[in-house]
């Protein structure tokens, strides 16, 4: 007999690769790889995102759809205020730029 217990998770909320592959999470990472793009293109780009999603929820036809755009909304939210703490962190611990 184990002594860890796994609690129960819904199958609902346990995402599968093939499922987020296929949504916009997967596309809308692939500009972090982009090592072209500056931080204040990404920072925009982050931001005109959050707008679309938005505006998504505003006008979606029914309550499950505006649900979907809002979870995006909130997602892309919390990974775009992870990142720019992730730069000021970095930029604390780097110092000034001469």
């Amino acid at each position: 007999m184990s002594s860890s217990i796994v609690p129960a998770t819904p199958r609902a909320f346990i995402p599968t690769f093939a499922s987020i592959k296929n949504s916009h999470l997967y596309s809308t990472a692939s500009h972090l790889s982009n090592m072209s793009m500056t931080v204040t293109e990404s920072v925009t780009h982050d931001h005109r995102e959050l707008e679309d999603y938005y505006n998504n929820i505003k006008k979606a036809p029914d309550h499950a759809t505006a649900t979907k755009w809002q979870n995006q909304f909130v997602w892309e939210l919390a990974r775009h205020s992870i990142g720019e703490v992730g730069i000021l962190i970095l930029d604390k611990c780097l110092g000034p730029r001469s």
